[in-house]
């Protein structure tokens, strides 16, 4: 029973952190509009990374429940996501059935601009290790929603998203228990 009830309070925690705004860059007051929720399989697409690394989806998600992340390197709540992000992926990296896929969201030249260069230097300056993936041209992350980042989203092995969040307040364990509880 005390278990079922922390779930409940967990699903609530989540919910709000979807109606309170993150990270504004769209410039507008109204709230971020979400294209992908819960229950809904993700969008086909194709992310190139590090080293030419590429991601598809779905296939990319087939068979492995994955952490999803979209982050820039400019946004401050980005900043502070990114070492507990990379730290999930560290303790999953080695596991077979897990995953976690970091995708920066570019933008246009200067202050949200995001390249190769950009994310290899900021990978080294800040030590971090999961591999990156670039959608320079936010073609992928507007077909998750309209603004907001960090934005996480838990896929399962079906390709399906079993939970979402903007800008959570999550630490490594917390994310390691959604990962296992959604396996």
């Amino acid at each position: 029973m005390y278990h079922h009830h922390l779930k409940h309070i967990a699903m609530a925690a989540a919910a709000v952190s979807l109606s309170v705004s993150c990270v504004r860059d769209d410039g507008g007051n109204h709230p971020a509009r979400e294209y992908v929720r819960v229950g809904m399989t993700v969008p086909a697409f194709s992310v190139s990374g590090e080293g030419g690394r590429t991601f598809d989806s779905p296939e990319g998600f087939a068979g492995r429940t994955t952490l999803l992340l979209f982050f820039a390197t400019w946004c401050p709540d980005c900043q502070a996501e990114l070492p507990v992000i990379d730290a999930v992926w560290q303790t999953v990296a080695g596991e077979p059935g897990y995953d976690v896929v970091a995708i920066s969201r570019g933008g246009a030249e200067g202050r949200y601009e995001q390249s190769p260069d950009i994310l290899s230097r900021y990978w080294k300056d800040h030590d971090l290790r999961m591999p990156w993936y670039l959608d320079g041209d936010r073609s992928v992350f507007d077909r998750f929603a309209s603004a907001g980042i960090p934005r996480v989203y838990i896929v399962n092995a079906e390709g399906v998203v079993v939970w979402q969040s903007a800008a959570p307040e999550l630490d490594a364990a917390g994310y390691l228990a959604l990962l296992r509880q959604y396996r």
